[in-house]
């Protein structure tokens, strides 16, 4: 096989593309994302091999986890 490969992710449904859109708009405020800091530490990797030995910015510098 030449060329590339990719795997695709996304709705399969125009219903589930507007649930989705729907979200876009969503703003967690400070208590929810301090919450979700004491689950998981600003900079930290759950799960490495996902990331395919890809630096991801958020994880290298934890001060781009918010925007603020």
């Amino acid at each position: 096989m030449t060329g590339g490969r990719a795997v695709l992710i996304g709705p399969r449904t125009p219903e589930q593309l507007n649930d989705l859109l729907t979200s876009a708009d969503v703003v967690l405020d400070a208590p929810i994302l301090d919450r979700i800091d004491e689950i998981a530490e600003p900079g930290s990797d759950i799960n490495p091999a996902d990331n395919f030995d890809a630096v991801i910015p958020a994880l290298a510098d934890k001060h781009l986890r918010r925007w603020r």
